[in-house]
């Protein structure tokens, strides 16, 4: 039930849309099938040897995993296992945060920025719909549009191409990066088109 649609998109080349959620309907059955082998591994009827082995491997399947979202905190979602060489060997062949979710620290920083700097600062980017709604939590940010070229930040997620991701990850004008605990990129605040207005005025 669970290997076959799996096995069909593989031989198929299915094109998946949003990561994988066209088969999350087989994670029922993996999860019942992973808690019954864990559960027939540490039941008391087994040998003592046994349950040590299988409590020792639980707890070592769990500890990557637990310490990655400790660290990657609030980015829990940009997981990937060793098999990919974690986030940073799956950078610009996956998606990392497909929906976003670190654009928020960014436009927190830009926030601070502009705090720091005692002028309103005028924001954009891509996605813009979330960099629109995220800084509508900050009086000290606006928001225009990417085609006006007005703002002075420009917020990029490290999302689709694998040259559009790479080249934004090189970018020697990064002011702010949001990254995973091993430096895999997953968005950036650059200079925007009146990132000038920013600067202090010659002497």
């Amino acid at each position: 039930m669970a290997a076959l649609p799996i096995a069909l998109v593989i031989f198929q080349h299915s094109t998946l849309y949003d990561g994988v959620r066209h088969l999350l309907f087989v994670y029922p059955v993996l999860v019942a099938l992973a808690a019954a082998g864990w559960t027939a591994g540490l039941s008391p009827g087994r040998d003592s040897m046994v349950r040590q082995i299988t409590a020792v491997l639980l707890v070592i399947g769990l500890a990557n995993v637990l310490a990655f979202d400790v660290q990657a905190h609030p980015n829990e979602a940009a997981y990937f296992n060793e098999l990919t060489g974690g986030p940073k060997g799956a950078f610009a062949r996956w998606d990392m945060d497909y929906w976003g979710n670190c654009v928020l620290q960014a436009v927190g920083w830009s926030a601070k920025a502009a705090q720091l700097s005692g002028v309103p600062v005028v924001i954009s980017g891509e996605p813009s719909q979330v960099i629109q709604l995220d800084s509508e939590r900050y009086h000290q940010l606006s928001f225009t549009p990417p085609f006006r070229n007005q703002h002075q930040l420009d917020i990029r997620l490290a999302r689709g191409s694998a040259e559009g991701v790479s080249g934004l990850a090189s970018r020697p004008d990064a002011l702010f990066k949001v990254q995973t605990p091993d430096g895999a990129l997953l968005c950036v605040v650059v200079p925007g088109p009146a990132f000038a207005e920013l600067q202090p005025d010659p002497p």
